[in-house]
């Protein structure tokens, strides 16, 4: 998100007349959506979150958080 900022941005940022985190969670609000599943234990959860960042299901890669290629299995 920084790339983007305009120099006005930073420099209102800077002198704390605009805040990072405001502007952060806007975009997240905005661009990204999340699914919570309820699991019944904490390796079932590590499970559902490997097949998530692997690809595995349906919905394919996350944009976000993506388990890379190389070690993907």
């Amino acid at each position: 998100m920084l790339p983007e900022l305009t120099r006005s941005q930073i420099e209102a940022i800077r002198d704390t007349a605009l805040s990072f985190d405001a502007l952060v969670r806007e975009r997240i609000h905005a661009s990204l959506s999340f699914r919570l599943a309820d699991v019944a234990d904490y390796r079932a959860a590590l499970a559902l979150e490997a097949a998530v960042k692997t690809g595995a299901l349906a919905a394919g890669l996350p944009l976000s958080n993506p388990k890379p290629a190389a070690t993907a299995r």
